[in-house]
């Protein structure tokens, strides 16, 4: 049986999260669009956009390698430049650009 408060539910503040996270996604892939003449993968911007490590952000990045989104020369690149951005000094720190 559905409760009454259910049918009401308000979702507002789950659209303005949405929001921001869009917002967020674009600001960083306008970013790495200008450091690259690649395309970013949005899997790997939007691991960046929700917090995730340099270790896991490196393994999206593998990802797009071996899934043929991107050169293993621009995944090298990547990485290399995510850490100088990013000032990541620690292979477990949040990546933040």
């Amino acid at each position: 049986m559905v409760h009454i408060d259910n049918l009401f539910y308000d979702y507002t503040e789950d659209i303005e999260l949405m929001k921001k996270h869009i917002e967020r996604f674009n600001r960083i892939k306008n970013t790495l669009k200008k450091e690259f003449d690649f395309i970013v993968p949005g899997y790997v911007i939007d691991d960046i956009v929700i917090g995730e490590n340099y270790l896991h952000i490196c393994s999206m990045i593998n990802l797009a390698k071996s899934n043929n989104s991107i050169t293993e020369d621009n995944a090298t690149t990547l990485k290399n430049k995510i850490k100088e951005i990013g000032n990541i000094k620690s292979n477990l720190d949040i990546v933040q650009l």
